[in-house]
């Protein structure tokens, strides 16, 4: 048998051994038409008019991968654009998947993916590989969540240094979600007050943490939120932090 014929057999019982896919679509359109108060903020926040003075002359880096949770990518990165704020896309280069044989289309050279909670969603093009970005041309970094964004971001020394360099510099340092568990990787969050997605409060917490539980907790430079809905308070916590420290 030929080694594409045994990849053929092999390929075909993987799927075979697959879940049934049963589940519905899950996305942010499920988010944002949710049937309660639960998404108010939210929506009023995105339909909101910014000052687009407010924060001009100030640079912030979005540090993400693949694998980011959308909304808290492009949300941020819209709104902090309309308020008059350089905001970059800083990733690390292809990230073809080890050994695994997982190999990224040609997209992947200008753009990462993003997810919708666990759903893939699409490509979002990158300003500045993480090679060439330098921190002292940043006023303020944002880690957005996703389930595995954080975890590729966290094993990445050059993303380390980069966190590491802001804060030691007294700049900005913020992130949602599970944003947070490159911040301990980096080791920037002991004895802070912080929150983040409720599942990983632990890690927080084991990483010497003070948790809070609210929308936005504001440490000194250090801005975290718990998810999605509290994405109103995050971005405009970013905008107060920076426009009061013109």
């Amino acid at each position: 048998m030929s080694r594409q014929n045994e990849s053929q057999d092999a390929i075909a019982l993987a799927q075979s051994t697959a879940a049934t896919p049963l589940v519905p679509s899950l996305n942010t359109d499920l988010l944002l038409s949710y049937p309660d108060d639960a998404n108010r903020d939210l929506l009023a926040f995105l339909q909101r008019d910014e000052n687009q003075n407010l924060l001009q002359g100030k640079r912030i880096a979005i540090v993400s991968t693949d694998g980011v949770e959308e909304i808290e990518l492009t949300i941020p990165l819209r709104k902090l654009r309309e308020m008059g704020a350089v905001v970059e896309v800083v990733a690390p280069e292809s990230s073809d998947i080890g050994s695994l044989g997982i190999v990224m289309p040609a997209l992947r050279q200008s753009h990462i993916m993003t997810i919708r909670f666990i759903e893939p969603a699409g490509w979002h093009p990158v300003d500045v590989w993480i090679n060439d970005a330098d921190p002292s041309n940043y006023d303020a970094v944002i880690i957005p969540g996703g389930a595995w964004n954080p975890d590729l971001l966290r094993g990445d020394p050059r993303v380390i240094k980069f966190i590491q360099t802001m804060q030691q510099d007294g700049k900005l340092v913020s992130a949602i979600c599970h944003g947070p568990q490159v911040l301990i990787s980096a080791g920037v969050v002991a004895g802070k007050k912080a929150t983040s997605w409720p599942l990983m409060l632990v890690d927080l917490e084991n990483a010497g943490v003070k948790l809070v539980d609210a929308p936005v907790v504001i440490d000194d430079n250090l801005i975290t939120s718990r998810g999605p809905l509290d994405l109103p308070h995050f971005v405009d916590a970013i905008a107060n932090f920076l426009s009061e420290n013109a």
